[in-house]
Order: structure tokens, then C-alpha cells, then sequence
């Protein structure tokens, strides 16, 4: 029994808080066959796996931040499925031509989707819609948005991502209850307007230095223009993680560059 359990560990280590901790409940709980031993979880084993899930994974920060983005031709559900499907743990949903009730009919879909999988779900800027369906948490792009109106709104339990250009901004999300800070650009993107200066591998080695200078820590996550070719560097800079959308979204086969930039990162 305990080589199950290690191998559901493993299994369902990049899936997000809690989701091991009920997949394992529903397995030994499930009914099976009578000529099958029903599998059987100690109460110390799922004590010490909750205790896991609530406390060190209580905010879980994905390595590789997939964004769906506003397409003619695939729907923010079709680009969430096809991600799940390659391994997606981390799905943001990032609409901007969609009214507030169009957004939660399509967000409870891909919730559902989501649940399915395993993967945490964030929904970009809309943090008013964070307790109308199944969704983890908020990413704002507003760089100076006050994060601390939104925390007291969306609450401790639900993570919060900010957008920032600065090192200047990312002190201030820190202070302000950010739980990981999408950071750049790294270089052009297509899917926001091309107003700051690019990062580039440079730019994020030096806030990797002035954040250990000034002793700040949070999970950074690399953004803009990020490209399968780029992700061994990016990652060689110690920051957590990288976002992309359009390399995969706009790619003529959309589920195996998400496969092959999953690859590199896990």
C-alpha cells in the first residue's frame, strides 16, 4: 500500500492544492470488485497528506502559467481542454471581449474542465467573478492596481498574481499580498501592447540580484514574447517560472507545443 501511495504522489505532483489528497479519498472509497482487496489509507497517511496540501501547497505556484486568449477559430474552452489534455496544472483565463455573464457561462465550463484535471484555474483582472464560479485565484495586469483593496475583496485562501515592469513594482505587489508576480516583458509579445522595454535573459538576471540584495522572495514568473527556444534560459535565471500564450495558442498544432514546452520545464 505504500508503493500506491507514492505512485499516486508522483502521479499528481504538478496538480494543484488538495487535488491528490481528494483523488486518493475517492480511491478508497470507490467500490470495487470482491475479488479485488479494497485499498485501504491509514488516517495517518491522509492526516499527513492534508496537512501536506493545506500547508506547504497552501498557495501553489505553477512552474508553467498557460494563457487562453480571445481566438476566432478556438474558444477559451477548446484552448483550456486541449491544454489539460498535455498536461496542463495552471490555466489562466485571460477574455477581453466578453460581457460579465458571457465570462462566467464559458468560466464554468472550463472549471469544470479544470476539476477534471487537476488544474488550478485564475482568472486575469476580473476578481469580482472569483467566488461566482469554481476559480483559484486573480492575475491583475493593472501594475498599479492596489493590491490590498483586492486581497480584502477575494480573500487569504484565493491566490493573487500581479503584473509587473519594475523591480520598484514587484517590492510593491510583495508588500501589498501578491503571491507571485508575472514579470517582463522578455520580449514582443502579441497579445499586449509593446510599451515597455524587453527583459530579455539580462534583464531578469539583474531583479534576480536586486531581490537578493534586498532580501525580497516570491515566486517570479517570466511573460512577453516567450518562445519554446527561450524556456532552458529563461529557467537557468533561478526565476520560478514562465507564462505563454500566443507560442502555443496561434501554433498550427496548439497541444503539442504545449506538450514540448512541458517537457522542457517539468
Amino acid at each position: 500500500m505504500e508503493l500506491a501511495f507514492e505512485g499516486a504522489k508522483e502521479k499528481f505532483a504538478h496538480q494543484k492544492p488538495g487535488f491528490l489528497f481528494i483523488r486518493l479519498q475517492a480511491l478508497a472509497t470507490r467500490p470495487v470488485s470482491t475479488s479485488i482487496p479494497k485499498p485501504k489509507f491509514s488516517a495517518k497517511m491522509i492526516e499527513s497528506l492534508q496537512d501536506r496540501t493545506t500547508n506547504i501547497m497552501k498557495k501553489f505556484i505553477s512552474k508553467f502559467h498557460y494563457l487562453t486568449q480571445d481566438l476566432q477559430n478556438r474558444s477559451h474552452i477548446a484552448q483550456t481542454q486541449l491544454a489539460c489534455e498535455a498536461g496542463a496544472n495552471w490555466i489562466q483565463y485571460r477574455c477581453l471581449s466578453k460581457s460579465d455573464e458571457e465570462m462566467l457561462d464559458e468560466l464554468h465550463q472550463i472549471a469544470s474542465i479544470c476539476d477534471d484535471w487537476g488544474t488550478t484555474l485564475i482568472v486575469t483582472n476580473h476578481f469580482h467573478l472569483v467566488h461566482l464560479a469554481d476559480i483559484q485565484g486573480v492575475h491583475i495586469e493593472d501594475m498599479d492596481a492596489d493590491l490590498t483593496q483586492i486581497r480584502a475583496q477575494i480573500g487569504d485562501d484565493k491566490t493573487l498574481g500581479a503584473s509587473a515592469n519594475t523591480f520598484q513594482q514587484i517590492a510593491n505587489h510583495i508588500k501589498n499580498g501578491a503571491d507571485y508576480i508575472g514579470c517582463g516583458p522578455f520580449g514582443h509579445t502579441d497579445t499586449k501592447p509593446n510599451n515597455s522595454p524587453h527583459w530579455g535573459i539580462k534583464g531578469y538576471q539583474e531583479i534576480i540580484k536586486q531581490m537578493e540584495e534586498n532580501n525580497l522572495a516570491i515566486p517570479l514568473i517570466a511573460a512577453g514574447g516567450i518562445k519554446l527556444e527561450n524556456i532552458i534560459d529563461l529557467l537557468g535565471t533561478s526565476i520560478h517560472g514562465v507564462a505563454v500564450s500566443a507560442a502555443i495558442n496561434k501554433n498550427e498544432d496548439p497541444k503539442n507545443a504545449y506538450a514540448e514546452m512541458h517537457r522542457l520545464i517539468f
